[in-house]
């Protein structure tokens, strides 16, 4: 069901004709809630016409805004319950000729804004951001926004909307235990720790699986534990880097109960065997050299006994291998 939406149009304009121009005293455009009010004047109306024209807006409320989109009922927008404020501001100068739009440039900003989501448990907030646009592309700047409690910044800029070209940077540090509230994980399963990231993209939208893609994620006292897991990984620090498309892992260190383990390495073809690419895509190779001091196998990987059928039970086994290519 669509939601009920109002329009309303209210103008005031006049026509100079020795001046040959038209004067723009108020356009107001009413969509629902939604206001926006443009002013300004429009001259040489017999040849090339010329506008200067301004457009503003009065507070937008981003609950109304999120209620005026029309959404199926099972959309994830139907899910979306917001408060705070937009405001919209523009500006369009030159020749009203052709297909070809005159400049313009404007800026959406927002102040004091919360999302929830049904499916996410930590609300989005942003107390201040921005978009700036004009003919040549886009840019977006959050400023001090936070997941819940995890922090957020974001850049992003998008120009050459024939050809769009993204570059952008995602910086921020969260607590894995947030994981198991997003994404639901197999039951008896634990997560523990944080992650550092300090991620960038380049390149063309149209070509997703061409884009640069680089950045650092530094794991920090992680711990898993499962009931796929015959004993717990704890301690689990890494400094991981991304660059053009190899994933190097640096000074990994974990403990296995009474095992311990360092590692490094690299996995090559990871970001070509994640985005959808024509043909076959490229199996992920992993190569590492691998310490440790000591391994207890028989605690990091049991035999399973023979039991009677009528003493069968579950019987914890190490977690199956990725569909990966390894050499070590």
């Amino acid at each position: 069901k669509l939601p009920e939406l109002s329009f309303m149009l209210q103008h005031r304009v006049s026509f100079n004709l020795p001046g040959d121009s038209l004067s723009v005293e108020q356009i107001k455009i009413d969509l629902a809630k939604i206001s926006l009010e443009i002013k300004g004047v429009v001259r040489d109306l017999k040849t090339t016409p010329q506008a200067d024209l301004v457009l503003n807006s009065k507070d937008i409320s981003i609950q109304d805004l999120l209620s005026s989109i029309p959404a199926d009922k099972n959309s994830p927008l139907s899910q979306l319950k917001g408060v705070g404020k937009m405001r919209v501001t523009a500006s369009l100068r030159g020749e009203l000729k052709g297909k070809t739009l005159p400049a313009f440039k404007g800026q959406v900003a927002l102040k004091d804004v919360r999302i929830d989501f049904a499916r996410v448990p930590q609300p989005f907030i942003l107390p201040s951001g921005q978009i700036d646009f004009d003919n040549q592309g886009l840019s977006v700047i959050t400023q001090d926004a936070k997941l819940g409690d995890t922090p957020l910044e974001l850049k992003a800029v998008i120009d050459n909307y024939s050809d769009p070209n993204l570059t952008s940077e995602l910086k921020t540090k969260f607590d894995l235990a947030i994981v198991k509230e997003v994404q639901k994980l197999p039951e008896g399963t634990n997560l523990s720790g944080s992650v550092d990231i300090d991620a960038k993209a380049f390149g063309k939208l149209k070509k997703v699986d061409q884009l640069d893609l680089s950045g650092n994620f530094n794991l920090r006292n992680v711990e898993i534990s499962s009931p796929n897991l015959t004993v717990p990984v704890k301690n689990l620090n890494s400094d991981i880097s991304l660059s053009k498309g190899v994933l190097n892992i640096d000074n990994l260190s974990l403990s296995l109960g009474k095992s311990s383990l360092s590692l490094n390495g690299k996995v090559e073809n990871l970001v070509q065997s994640l985005i959808p690419v024509k043909g076959a895509p490229k199996k992920p190779f992993l190569s590492f050299k691998l310490n440790s001091p000591f391994v207890d196998l028989d605690e990091i990987m049991p035999v399973e006994q023979k039991v009677k059928p009528k003493e069968k039970q579950q019987v914890k086994t190490a977690p199956p291998f990725p569909d990966i290519d390894a050499s070590g």
